[in-house]
């Protein structure tokens, strides 16, 4: 029969086989059919036969054909749709497929836009293969990338067209906990296919990334979790497997991880306990429904009483200050008036009033009647005289006012919150919420018998069967498209410190999803471009371009493109002392952040070395080295901290990698970690000492993201060691952070190092400590350098340890060896030459 117009299954030995060409004539016949072959004419129940007629021609033009999650070989193809099945045409042949084997998707890689844009990307993949930074990325855009969706979100990145909205009705649940703007964040997530999250540091990014990720794994998205580096994508997997979820994930990426992970698959937990009834289940659905209502209430009061405590700090420390300017007392207006509340609006509008009616010289009669009518004061003597001291007690009322009217909304507050059983509802909501996530997956996994596979196979056809599975997929975003097949999109893929994300691994991220979440900080670090060549191409994506690979995080360029796209900046922060963050909040996030930490003990210290350019360049490097500093910390601040916290609570922080190497040389084996601030992004520690390394302030140690990292990596405690100049240099952000520190501060915290060098005597400004010791120095030398050694060895052997030892100034150094068949011809020379010398030997 005609095999473009009918398709014809019989059932042979459990299979279903295309026997459309065999067939000349069917016809009905008492139930089945009545089919004619060659060999003769058969009978066939409805239940070993299946007819399909009518088919309707695909379009395919413009679209590339997958079968099996697998690209057909290039030719030409005739494709028809026979209800639940496809046949595909190639030269006259034919092959039949289920529906859900077949996929068609158009390609927009030939498009004008995206030629301009992969041909710019695929340069610098090219130029950073060169450079030797980076191989993988040439690979994925030389070899990989032959198919951009349509509906990728890659195609809306390339277009700039409005990403589309989704309607989003399920009940939300929290199985991680939650505060306000991350309900908000996960709300809009959900009803977006580009959804943009500002976390700042200890806001909670962790956290919201695993509500969405239950959220989307209970309406049976796959979701993909990629960063710029493996360790963010880890923690994530931390804080699943500390809920026993981890076996949702498979922890793919590169090969290794790839072949580590097949290597041992999770283990499924016992998950007999996990399983609700369906009566259960809705039950809890509507407890979780009731139980939202009241948390977002009272989370809104829990950050306001969060919020007027922080501002009680402020106004507490402004007023000791104020006390210690002007010894002065309030007025006890309530005394001065009758039937008058003198609330703070009250005692604002009087000292207006009272500074307006100062210039006037006295008070007269007709200012006490104004006075009577509208403050009820009845007594002027306190107020008869026009002078500053007035108006300071004025002021000083307004503090005490001011104190007590907050104190008594924190009552208030805190009272409501205790009534109500918040953090007993929030909890509940929590346990709700993961009782119902984890039934959800229990019964999942007890209903699905799951294929096995391999690393050779899993991102191919047992693909649907592996991400049924492990519908989470963690990956870095450079090696996300080699853990899937090129035909198939993550429904949802959520990038995590995005600010970090550069466009070329971005991009081929892009690439693997229908949806995104980004999630990640404009204020902290952006990823580091080494390229110093330039593409060809660059001139078209300038500076100000959202394309452009140097000026742009994955997240700046995201935000520049897609303004109007959801965008929650995460506000409750849960990580820092509250006057360390407070500098970050109020300097680099417009106090928007709404410190929920508490803390009473000093958390700032300043420590400056001895005047001198301590710091050293570092051959073919931009980077410096400061011994001094690395003396400081491990002679005056370590024996400090070591005193209140143990060794691996403690961070050694700095912008400089050679200096980052010398402080894990020297405290590495004391289980302290060293490392450069970009590298300590994302990281945390209950102190951090941060060694600024420099002379004096530069453009470098002093952007804004890498003083943001700095001070918000320290949880209780921070210390700056750094050089004199740097302290307090205005128009800079140290030099801000400085005056913070010392405003913030009422006890001393800004100490001078007692360690000195005798070659800070080299320096025009030494230190006074080395005064008596300069007064010793014999100057024999046309070298400060050599007689400041020549004292200092005087010293050290007129020591009883040491008054055995002599020593020689500038000893040649032939007479130090006899044999030079282990030098080069070079070095022999230069040993025999008779300027060579050794300044000391002891």
């Amino acid at each position: 029969m005609d095999e473009h117009q009918v398709l014809i299954l019989t059932l042979y030995q459990g299979r279903w086989i295309d026997k459309t060409k065999d067939i000349k004539s069917l016809e009905p016949y008492r139930g089945g059919f009545k089919v004619e072959f060659g060999n003769g004419t058969y009978r066939y129940g409805h239940s070993k036969i299946k007819v399909f007629r009518n088919p309707v021609e695909v379009d395919t033009s413009g679209s590339e054909i997958f079968v099996h999650n697998m690209p057909l070989n290039a030719g030409t193809y005739e494709v028809l749709r026979f209800s639940e099945h496809f046949c595909i045409f190639e030269n006259g042949k034919k092959k039949y497929y289920p529906i859900g084997a077949v996929s068609f998707v158009k390609n927009i890689l030939q498009s004008p836009n995206a030629i301009g844009i992969v041909d710019y990307y695929s340069k610098l993949a090219e130029l950073k293969q060169e450079e030797k930074e980076s191989k993988h990325l040439h690979y994925y855009y030389s070899k990989k990338l032959r198919l951009i969706s349509d509906e990728s979100i890659a195609a809306r990145f390339i277009d700039n067209t409005t990403p589309a909205t989704i309607e989003h009705n399920e009940t939300l649940i929290f199985p991680f906990g939650v505060n306000l703007s991350q309900r908000t964040a996960l709300k809009r997530a959900l009803s977006s296919q580009l959804s943009l999250i500002q976390g700042p540091p200890g806001t909670g990014k962790t956290q919201t990334i695993l509500n969405l990720i239950a959220n989307l794994v209970m309406q049976g998205s796959s979701v993909a979790v990629a960063a710029g580096n493996n360790s963010a994508v880890a923690n994530v997997f931390e804080k699943l497997e500390k809920s026993n979820l981890g076996f949702l994930a498979a922890t793919l990426g590169s090969k290794k991880n790839v072949t580590s992970f097949f290597g041992t698959l999770p283990n499924k937990p016992d998950m007999s306990d996990w399983q609700l009834l369906p009566s259960e289940q809705a039950s809890t659905r509507q407890s979780l429904v009731k139980l939202d209502m009241r948390i977002t209430q009272l989370l809104e009061s829990k950050n306001q009483l969060a919020k007027e405590k922080s501002y009680l700090d402020k106004l507490a420390l402004e007023k000791r200050y104020f006390n210690k300017s002007f010894d002065t007392t309030p007025f006890e207006l309530d005394r001065l008036s009758i039937f008058q509340r003198w609330q703070t609006p009250e005692v604002l509008k009087f000292m207006a009033d009272f500074e307006y009616h100062s210039q006037l010289g006295s008070l007269t009669w007709k200012t006490k009647l104004k006075w009577l009518f509208k403050y009820r004061i009845y007594k002027f003597e306190e107020l008869s005289e026009f002078d500053l001291s007035v108006f300071r007690r004025l002021v000083s009322t307004f503090y005490q006012t001011k104190i007590e009217e907050t104190e008594q909304v924190i009552r208030v507050l805190q009272q409501q919150l205790d009534s109500e059983g918040f953090d007993m509802l929030l909890e509940r909501q929590t346990d709700l919420s993961m009782k119902l996530f984890k039934s959800f997956v229990a019964e999942k996994y007890s209903h699905t018998e799951f294929k096995e596979t391999n690393a050779s196979s899993y991102n191919k056809r047992d693909y649907q069967d592996f991400v049924t599975q492990f519908p989470v997929t963690l990956s870095t975003t450079d090696s996300l498209m080699s853990n899937k097949p090129d035909a198939v999109l993550f429904d949802v893929l959520i990038v995590d410190e995005a600010s970090q994300v550069n466009l070329l691994s971005g991009f081929l991220a892009m690439c693997c999803a229908k949806n995104m979440v980004v999630v990640g900080d404009t204020k902290q670090l952006p990823h580091i471009a080494k390229e110093k060549r330039q593409v060809d191409i660059e001139h078209l994506y300038g500076e100000t371009s959202p394309y452009n690979y140097k000026r742009n995080s994955l997240l700046a360029s995201l935000i520049k493109l897609f303004p109007l796209s959801p965008t929650t900046l995460l506000k409750e922060h849960y990580r820092c002392h509250p006057r360390i963050i407070e500098f970050c909040n109020q300097k680099f996030y417009n106090g928007e952040l709404i410190v929920m930490t508490d803390g009473i003990t000093e958390p700032f210290q300043i420590v400056k070395t001895e005047k001198g350019n301590h710091a050293a360049p570092v051959l073919n490097s931009k980077g410096l080295i400061n011994q001094r500093e690395i003396d400081v910390i491990e002679q005056e601040v370590l024996p400090v901290e070591l005193a209140h916290t143990s060794s691996e609570n403690i961070g050694v922080i700095t912008p400089y990698r050679p200096q980052a190497n010398k402080c894990n040389d020297h405290f590495g084996q004391r289980g302290i970690d060293a490392d450069t601030v970009h590298k300590f992004q994302g990281r945390e520690k209950d102190t951090i000492i941060f060694s600024t390394t420099a002379n004096k302030i530069n453009k470098h140690i002093d952007q804004p993201e890498l003083i943001n990292v700095t001070v918000s990596r320290a949880k209780n405690r921070l210390t700056f060691v750094s050089s004199q100049s740097l302290v307090k240099e205005s128009g800079t952000n140290i030099g801000d952070l400085m005056r913070y520190i010392e405003y913030q501060s009422e006890s001393q915290v800004i100490y001078e190092s007692s360690v000195v060098s005798i070659f800070d005597c080299l320096y025009r400004e030494y230190s006074e400590k080395l005064n008596v010791f300069m007064t010793r120095v014999r100057r024999n030398s046309e070298f400060l350098s050599e007689d400041l050694m020549s004292t200092l060895i005087d010293d050290l052997l007129n020591t009883g340890d040491y008054s055995c030892l002599a020593y020689k100034k500038d000893y040649s150094l032939s007479f130090l060896f006899s044999k030079f068949e282990r030098f080069t011809n070079r070095e022999a020379e230069f040993i025999q030459h008779p300027s060579s010398h050794i300044d000391f030997i002891v």
